[in-house]
Formats: C-alpha cells, sequence, structure tokens
C-alpha cells in the first residue's frame, strides 16, 4: 500500500506535452543516453555482447511470437506504436523533464526482476474496472482524469504515457492501453512499446532492478 501511494505522488507530479520525436541514433556503436527521473540520473548503453542474435537458438534467446501476437502491433489508429529508438527519445525528451510517464504495466514481481530506466510499476490491473480495484480512480483521476455531471471520465489535462509488458508474447500493456481508452483517455497521449522487456534485453540496452 505503502508503495502504490509513492507511485501515486510520483504520476501527480507530470504534465501533458506533444507527440514523441526522437533524432537517437539506435544504432550507434558508443550509444550512450543519460537522463533523469525525480533528481536521480540514469544512463542507457548497450552491452554488445548481450545482443541476441537471429540466428541464435540457445536457451537465452527470445521466444518467437506466434501468429495472435500480430493483432497487438496497432492497439487503435491514433495510439502511437514504438521502437527503441522512440522509446529512448521519449526517456530523454519527457521523461527527463517530467512531462511524460514510461510505465511497467507487468506484476511487480516482473519489475522487481529487471525494468527500463526511469519506469514505474503500474499493474495492468490497475486499469480495470472491477469492485476488487479500489485505486482505479484515484489513478484515473492522478492521471489528468476528473468524472462529469454524467459520470463519465474527461481529460482536460492529460499526461503523454508510454506503457510497455513483457512483449509481443505479453498482454498487459496493451490492456492497460484499452481500459485506458475505455474511460475516454485520449489516444494520441498513448504510446505503445509493444517489444517490451524482450526486446529491450535482446537488444542488449540497460536494465536496472528497483
Amino acid at each position: 500500500m505503502k508503495k502504490f501511494a509513492f507511485l501515486l505522488a510520483t504520476l501527480s507530479a507530470f504534465s501533458a506535452f506533444p507527440a514523441i520525436a526522437s533524432n537517437i541514433e539506435i544504432n550507434s556503436a558508443e550509444l550512450n543516453i543519460i537522463y533523469q527521473v525525480d533528481g536521480q540520473t540514469y544512463s542507457i548503453q548497450r552491452d554488445w555482447d548481450a545482443v541476441v542474435s537471429n540466428n541464435e537458438t540457445n536457451g537465452n534467446s527470445p521466444r518467437i511470437c506466434p501468429p495472435f501476437c500480430e493483432k497487438q502491433l496497432a492497439i487503435h489508429e491514433a495510439v502511437e506504436t514504438v521502437e527503441e529508438e522512440e522509446l529512448l527519445g521519449f526517456l530523454v525528451d519527457y521523461v527527463s523533464n517530467g512531462t511524460g510517464v514510461l510505465i511497467d504495466a507487468r506484476p511487480e514481481q516482473a519489475f522487481q526482476a529487471g525494468t527500463i530506466p526511469g519506469s514505474i510499476n503500474l499493474p495492468h490491473n490497475l486499469f480495470t474496472v472491477t469492485q476488487e480495484n479500489v485505486f482505479h480512480d484515484s489513478v484515473i483521476e492522478l492521471l489528468g482524469g476528473a468524472k462529469s455531471e454524467t459520470g463519465e471520465w474527461v481529460f482536460s489535462d492529460a499526461q503523454d504515457l508510454l506503457l510497455f509488458c513483457d512483449g509481443m508474447t505479453g498482454i498487459q500493456a496493451a490492456d492497460a492501453i484499452r481500459n485506458l481508452l475505455a474511460v475516454n483517455y485520449p489516444p494520441e497521449k498513448l504510446h505503445f512499446y509493444r517489444g517490451g522487456m524482450i526486446s529491450w534485453t535482446a537488444s542488449g540496452l540497460t536494465t536496472t532492478f528497483p
């Protein structure tokens, strides 16, 4: 409960910003992305020894996504699906400035086992409207939502959110985004890193252990 309260307090510091743009060269041999979150400096580099080759078949290789994963390629026509370059740009241009939130939508146990530096953990079920989820309205309010007289959610100051989970074989980030869309969250303010932690680690990019 205390940890969730801290995350809610962190979210309240963020505000809205325009769409993602990036001039980061993801394939640079000297990749070194530096940014700050709440006064803490993070650095993302590539460990070329950890990069998984497409030809590898050992146990460290990411699973090949079956055909059903294709349905998550585009969640909504206005929700941007991003790759590593755009995510790095989001960290530098949005998260570092306090104008965007990178959300790891996986369960806390997965988050603790390794995540993208600067992300916060808001498990996907927090965005689901159920009797058990007593945090739903508080989370939506801190993301800029307010209920109208008719009981519908409206967002006059929506924040840019970039969500991810395990990757192409996972469903948590996609579910969270769909639930945000269901309460009228502006789709142009939502961004989806489809590759998730599978693509991130396979690319040899820095992970952190909260």
